[in-house]
């Protein structure tokens, strides 16, 4: 039994714009409140017509209306700008950010949209606002898969609530931390978090609030094999939806109550719960939802031996997540496809399933998994000793207060009450320096750790790419003394595994060299120094056209700067961006153009632009990460996946940052900037020389 997370996020992500329209609905006159705008836009009433357009957008909200939601949003949203009102512009973002993601499913728009609160929070607002912000732009990026960025929004987050003592921000942080942790598979943390949540959802706690916590430990509970349990907190959670009237969150209950119910092996009852689960949203036009349930959907028609009704079920999800942004959904589809075959007993059709479905999972992988997990048993840690504190301060408080009224009984006491009083303040505050000082020494401890941890990582590569050349060499070199002598011998099957064997030699000894430069460079020592560009990219050129002839190729420079940097490094990264444009060319002639596009800040922007083959947009941030690659062998595009992640140690080394712009077919320009001044001595200034290289 596998409970898709991404069904889960997507329920969270669903609250952000249900949660506001859960409180008890007003009586309602549309056309009236739309007849009164005209008036306050005569009138030049912007508060006013403010609220009129907040009224409209949440009954549209309230009616599952979510274009004619988002217009009304959109139109208070230009109010709100033109009034230079910056709470009520909050006010909007936050919610067409939360209407984009649920249930529109444009997931750029959402995070665009958000983004634009945190900014506003940041510059105009408290950070209360800010708090909120970052919190749900964590929620966002969990929900598509962007873990890094979403455990560092919810740990900004989660500060300032701690610091605010904030009960309500408190609460939607420790909900955060929970979803982070179902999406590593940590399920009874996630329950744990999930509970500490609900535990502080008092009388101010929307019932909507109440409702995604209760679903989301009963999905936790399933998923850590607690079945009753899971079923306990489903059937509350599902009792009240029908209360609050939620239609969408109903089915939700009522899909993973089937889950629940075809783990226990009551696969009737299931398959009648999901079954009105996805009739349900599929009247409310939820496409990710119903693609989120047909996993379960297609286990029980497996237990029940319906297999050409399971494989419908999959055929149809695979068809309407084309149109989606989620990858979390395509990896649940993959297995259970994977489970399908293996159920129908096709073990050649299911083992291709299964190596598909790990070379997806592996490819959402964006940075090293412990890391991110021992940052978040990092925030759940200082959470916790901040509670601690905190509950001691209230001990304080409560004994000041104490005091003070017994001061009052008489004058006889009051010397007497006053020293207890202080007395005591000293031991309260002195145990409050303490934990402070344990809470420092822990994060210092923590530091140490991961610096070490860091270094053994550097370490590990540099021995490994060292020690597994000897066995390599060996290999290469007995499998190159066999093609010599005997290679005319062989007959074609023998010739193509043995060329099979220097191939992938060639290629492990290359992967090894990469990892090696890779790993170096955060070890060895920088030498900044003034570099002139132009000279750096000359002494590329005679090297390129020394090992390779690219027949039409034309680099034009214009305008590159003279900085101080480390020359090693640039001439890696330039190296390596010339590279790829000449690599991944079209049929056209390659054509390159390097130069500076000004200052950014007290930075140079500078950009590699070529006339390539350009790729999709929803790789150019994947393609820094680690081993990543876009094209397989057989393409004709050779490289081991490390070059672009080289090139962004390199900038970021340098304190600047590295961004892509591409299409298909229409070419690729990489942008990056570098320091402008000085990073170690010396003088930096811009060229105006243009120079072209063929």
């Amino acid at each position: 039994m596998n409970l898709p997370a991404a069904r889960h996020l997507l329920l969270t992500l669903a609250l952000l714009s249900a949660a506001w329209r859960m409180l008890p609905a007003q009586p309602l006159n549309v056309d009236s409140v739309k007849r009164s705008i005209p008036g306050l836009v005569a009138e030049n009433q912007p508060a006013q017509l403010i609220e009129a357009y907040k009224v409209l957008a949440r009954h549209f909200t309230e009616q599952n209306e979510a274009d004619d939601a988002v217009y009304w949003l959109k139109k208070g949203l230009e109010s709100a700008e033109d009034a230079a009102l910056a709470d009520a512009q909050f006010y909007f973002l936050l919610r067409l950010g939360s209407l984009h993601y649920h249930p529109l499913e444009q997931y750029r728009a959402a995070l665009g949209y958000l983004t634009q609160a945190e900014v506003l929070s940041r510059t105009f607002l408290g950070p209360q606002e800010q708090a909120e912000s970052f919190l749900r732009l964590a929620e966002i990026y969990a929900g598509v898969g962007d873990y890094v960025r979403a455990i560092e929004y919810q740990q900004k987050g989660l500060r300032m609530a701690e610091q605010r003592r904030d009960t309500a921000a408190l609460r939607q942080g420790i909900h955060t931390l929970g979803i982070l942790y179902w999406s590593f598979e940590r399920f009874d943390d996630a329950q744990t978090a999930y509970k500490r949540a609900l535990s502080l959802c008092g009388s101010g706690c929307e019932p909507g609030q109440r409702l995604n916590l209760l679903a989301s430990i009963g999905g936790a509970a399933l998923l850590g094999g607690q079945p009753d349990t899971a079923y306990l907190y489903t059937t509350r959670a599902a009792r009240l939806a029908d209360e609050i009237g939620e239609r969408y969150l109903r089915a939700y209950c009522l899909g993973t109550l089937g889950a629940v119910l075809d783990q226990q092996g009551r696969h009737p009852e299931a398959l009648a719960a999901l079954r009105q689960a996805m009739d349900s949203l599929s009247a409310q036009n939820l496409v990710s939802d119903q693609i989120g349930f047909a996993p379960d959907l297609m286990r029980v028609y497996v237990h029940l031996r319906r297999f050409s009704e399971a494989d419908s079920v999959l055929r149809s999800a695979f068809e309407a997540v084309r149109e989606l942004e989620s990858p979390l959904l395509i990896k649940d589809l993959m297995r259970a496809r994977f489970e399908l075959l293996e159920a129908r007993q096709e073990p050649a059709a299911a083992l291709q399933a299964y190596k598909a479905y790990i070379r997806y999972r592996d490819s959402l992988q964006t940075r090293d998994r412990l890391a991110l997990l021992d940052n978040l048993d990092q925030s759940f840690e200082v959470l916790a000793r901040d509670e601690r504190i905190a509950d001691l301060e209230a001990h304080s408080t409560r004994l000041q207060q104490r005091m003070y009224l017994y001061a009052g009984i008489g004058a006889a006491l009051l010397i007497g009450v006053v020293i207890v009083a202080a007395y005591l303040r000293y031991r309260s505050l002195k145990r409050i320096n303490q934990l402070l000082t344990e809470k420092n020494e822990t994060i210092r401890l923590h530091n140490q750790r991961l610096e070490r941890s860091n270094q053994d990582l550097r370490q590990f590569a540099h021995a490994t790419s060292h020690d597994l050349r000897e066995p390599l060499r060996t290999i290469g070199s007995f499998a190159s003394l066999l093609k010599r002598r005997y290679y005319s011998q062989l007959n074609e099957e023998g010739r193509e595994f043995l060329d099979f064997i220097t191939s992938g030699v060639d290629r492990m000894n290359t992967l090894l060299s990469d990892l090696l430069t890779y790993s170096m460079m955060g070890i060895l020592e920088h030498r900044f120094e003034p570099v002139d560009l132009n000279e750096i990219i000359t002494l590329i050129l005679g090297q390129i056209n020394k090992e390779k002839s690219v027949p039409g190729l034309k680099i034009t420079l214009q305008n590159l700067p003279k900085l101080v940097a480390d020359r090693n490094q640039m001439t890696q990264l330039f190296h390596q961006l010339i590279d790829n444009s000449i690599k991944f060319r079209s049929e056209a002639p390659p054509q390159i153009q390097i130069g500076l596009d000004g200052m950014q800040g007290d930075q140079y922007r500078i950009y590699v632009r070529d006339n390539g083959i350009g790729m999709d947009e929803a790789y150019t941030d994947k393609v820094f990460n680690l081993f990543l690659r876009l094209h397989d062998r057989s393409s004709g595009y050779n490289g081991t996946g490390i070059g672009l992640a080289l090139a962004r140690k390199i900038v970021e080394q340098h304190k600047g940052s590295i961004w892509i712009e591409s299409k298909p077919g229409q070419g690729t320009t990489v942008w990056f900037t570098l320091p402008g001044t000085p990073l170690a001595g010396g003088h930096a200034e811009a060229s105006p020389r243009e120079a072209a290289a063929v």
